[in-house]
């Protein structure tokens, strides 16, 4: 079993599975993220704040929907479930909201089954940046070979729809 913050850990003690445990902090965050979506990760942490803080009939009845809408095997409501606002992080990956379980607070991938995770790790051992990698194969390239020999029909065809697009598009030979 791996370590979780404490609000996860209370509902895995409570009797809840824990990937159910985890899940239903991710359902509040998209619960939240509808009704008060910004598209800014700080604005986004600062709207639920603020309605923790002044509109808590809001911010419970939120919480409480969200756990009344699924069938449990233990009671749920905003009395047991204690969402932070300060977790919701933003996904390396997919960019979407996500509540950080992780007990240290450090991890940059949301919980869809492990898929963001290992891109993440995929993407963070190759070159460029983790939204933009650098990838080794070219895929933009296509390999061409403008001197085709005389009985390669294929590239024969390939040359003349070149040299047509190029006449069409009025494009003069470089050398």
């Amino acid at each position: 079993m791996k370590s979780y913050v404490k609000e996860v850990e209370r509902l895995i003690e409570e009797g809840l599975n824990e990937q159910v445990a985890v899940q239903t902090f991710q359902m509040l965050v998209n619960r939240f993220a509808d009704d008060m979506h910004r598209p800014e990760l700080e604005d986004f942490k600062l709207e639920i704040a603020k309605a923790r803080k002044d509109d808590r009939a809001f911010y419970r009845s939120i919480i409480d929907e969200g756990c009344g809408a699924f069938p449990f095997p233990i009671e749920m409501s905003w009395r047991n479930v204690k969402f932070e606002p300060k977790r919701v992080k933003r996904c390396a990956i997919c960019s979407d909201y996500y509540y950080d379980v992780s007990r240290n607070g450090g991890s940059v991938t949301c919980y869809n089954n492990g898929i963001c995770a290992n891109e993440y790790e995929i993407r963070r051992k190759r070159a460029g940046t983790i939204l933009e990698p650098a990838y080794r194969r070219k895929v933009q390239e296509i390999p061409t070979d403008f001197s085709p020999k005389a009985d390669d029909a294929q590239a024969n065809a390939f040359m003349n729809k070149v040299e047509m697009t190029a006449w069409r598009n009025r494009v003069e030979k470089a050398f």
